[in-house]
């Protein structure tokens, strides 16, 4: 609207000062500076009227973990092997959300992108064998070495005198965790899960 309004009122101009430039009148010269600079007006305006969009990353529709092998053998360990856990404790996942914003808030402003993003979080306690153990050597997730930046893991060795795990404890209550001993176990306390797509390795 303004590129045609300040166009005429260019046009208007230019012809009042007649004369040629390059063989162009000056009204159409006017006209030209006038359209221009609406223009410019216009698309600041339609810009900061324009609405940012919105663009939404992978989300997970259960959070839950679903499924527990009831019965597994807790293999007794002499010397060092490679054996598979077992999770006996789990929460619900953690969803973290965040959003970042793309482009917009130039000469226009308005009119960005807006991206949302959800990390998940886990806390599992995974038992390895029957205690006591005398420690760890390696721990593999999906057939690689465990290798998460920042993880927070916590090795019980299975004793007959254990006491429940500190972080076990604070969600279940006091008084209400149990100690698992005699079973040597790992914690992992809030274990991002983006490196395994988003589940439990």
């Amino acid at each position: 609207m303004a590129a045609i309004i300040l166009g005429g009122i260019g046009s208007a101009l230019g012809a009042g000062f007649g004369g040629t430039i390059l063989g162009l009148s000056g009204a159409v010269i006017g006209g030209g500076i006038g359209s221009l600079i609406g223009t410019a007006i216009d698309s600041r305006i339609i810009a900061s009227l324009t609405p940012d969009q919105r663009q939404e990353g992978a989300r997970l529709d259960e959070l839950r973990v679903t499924s527990a092998t009831e019965g597994a053998v807790i293999p007794r360990v002499y010397g060092r092997m490679r054996v598979g856990g077992n999770i006996i404790w789990a929460t619900d996942f953690r969803e973290v959300y965040s959003e970042t914003r793309q482009g917009g808030g130039g000469k226009g402003g308005g009119g960005g992108v807006v991206v949302e993003e959800y990390s998940y979080f886990a806390s599992i306690a995974v038992a390895i064998a029957t205690g006591p153990i005398g420690g760890i050597g390696r721990i593999w997730a999906d057939g690689s070495p465990f290798d998460v930046p920042g993880a927070i893991w916590r090795l019980h060795r299975g004793t007959e005198t254990q006491m429940p795990d500190p972080f076990i404890e604070a969600t279940m209550g006091a008084g209400l965790a149990p100690a698992y001993r005699g079973t040597a176990y790992i914690v992992f306390e809030n274990l991002p899960l983006a490196t395994f797509g988003n589940r439990l390795p």
